[in-house]
């Protein structure tokens, strides 16, 4: 019975994967792309180079976040 009841909270603490891909246009290195937003109180800056106007960004979550996505070139 407590495993039925401590299961929400196990179930809680997971962080998840995920994966953030995407195109624009025909841009090449050096332009990047930025993934900022803010975790545990602190702005997180996250980053891919673009190739052939595609890239790809991977990491971990817990709880769904805002996040502003930011090219440089």
């Amino acid at each position: 019975m407590l495993i039925i009841f401590l299961m929400p909270l196990l179930l809680w603490a997971q962080e998840h994967d995920y994966t953030l891909t995407g195109k624009i246009g025909n841009w090449n290195s050096p332009v990047n792309v930025y993934l900022v937003y803010k975790k545990d109180g602190k702005i997180t800056i996250d980053s891919a180079t673009i190739k052939d106007g595609a890239f790809t960004m991977e990491g971990k979550l817990q709880d769904p976040f805002y996040a502003t996505l930011v090219m440089d070139y």
